[in-house]
């Protein structure tokens, strides 16, 4: 059993952390408000995604140098929106919003990419992101997400 040390010098064991994972939802939901102020709900976290741009110049894709927690939020007046937080420099704290439906309520997603574990984002911008989840599980639940989103 590991213990800490708190700030008054008293010790705690580690099994009283485990009550914080009931509590991460909601912190991470307030801190998203916090960023955007229209977050109504969390729909998803993925702890690592690496996102990639794609450049028509080169027509290749080129790295971002962003990468850390993707958040899809859903807001207030129903749009759903993807938040990834750079974790790549602890200096650089930039993130990246994308919007995942154009004006008219169409998918702008597409999960059917030849690489398994990516999904392709084209915004009504002209501008084309690519996201690699590290994990399957985070791409099967993201890719169930955008197909509910698609019928709704």
């Amino acid at each position: 059993m590991t213990t800490l040390l708190k700030k008054d010098n008293s010790f705690l064991k580690r099994d009283s952390f485990l009550g914080i994972d009931a509590l991460r939802p909601k912190l991470n939901l307030r801190y998203l408000q916090g960023v955007d102020p229209m977050v109504d709900s969390l729909l998803h976290i993925s702890c690592h995604v690496v996102l990639y741009k794609y450049d028509r110049t080169y027509s290749c894709w080129m790295d971002t140098r962003i990468q850390g927690c993707l958040f899809i939020t859903k807001s207030w007046t129903g749009s759903i929106k993807m938040l990834l937080l750079n974790r790549t420099n602890r200096h650089d704290t930039a993130s990246i919003t994308i919007d995942l439906k154009d004006a008219r309520g169409k998918l702008l997603v597409e999960y059917n990419v030849p690489e398994v574990g990516q999904i392709m984002v084209r915004e009504p911008s002209g501008e084309i992101y690519n996201l690699w989840f590290l994990r399957q599980v985070d791409f099967d639940d993201v890719k169930a997400i955008m197909v509910t989103q698609q019928v709704s």
